[in-house]
């Protein structure tokens, strides 16, 4: 009597994120010209600047300081940066958001966003001259926010002006994960 073999089906590699790492996508140019910039290739930063604007409508300056690992929501449709932000890990933005500033560009006064921030559509933050914006690290804000202050690690702020509801609800990975 012969025995059938049966073939397990292959075992597939996870899938990638949600956010894919396009060759050409708006974070990458994005960093990209940030370092041709502090490179000193300002005219070539400024070309990827325009690329960036010419396909996302994106206003991503080459004097903003950033991480690698920014993501932008919908490739970053409609995000308006002012050069005087610092970007921290792993943050999230979604499309229309805008940081404003009365500020000169390489002026101290600054936007300061901590590590794993998410914010959220539409969200505009607005530093005034002479003080710098914090946004604390895990801290969330909410859809249409207009933060105007500094908001704690942790917090969930939303409406405008932007009001602390609470602590930021972050899901959590399963165990053995």
């Amino acid at each position: 009597m012969q025995t059938e073999q049966t073939t397990a089906a292959p075992v597939r590699p996870r899938e990638r994120p949600h956010w894919p790492r396009r060759p050409l996508s708006p974070e990458r140019l994005w960093w990209l010209s940030c370092r041709l910039l502090a490179a000193g290739r300002p005219r070539r930063a400024r070309v990827l600047k325009a690329v960036n604007y010419c396909v996302y409508r994106a206003i991503l300056p080459p004097e903003a300081t950033i991480a690698d690992d920014l993501q932008l929501g919908h490739s970053g449709l409609g995000v308006v940066v002012h050069p005087n932000v610092e970007i921290g890990r792993r943050v999230h933005i979604w499309h229309q958001v805008t940081f404003a500033s009365d500020a000169v560009v390489g002026s101290p006064d600054r936007i300061v966003i901590g590590d794993d921030v998410v914010i959220g559509v539409g969200a505009v933050l607005v530093n005034q001259q002479g003080k710098t914006l914090k946004v604390g690290a895990g801290a969330t804000i909410g859809a249409n926010a207009v933060v105007t202050r500094d908001v704690r690690p942790g917090q969930t702020v939303v409406g405008a002006p932007a009001r602390e509801v609470g602590a930021a609800l972050r899901v959590q990975p399963p165990l053995g994960a």
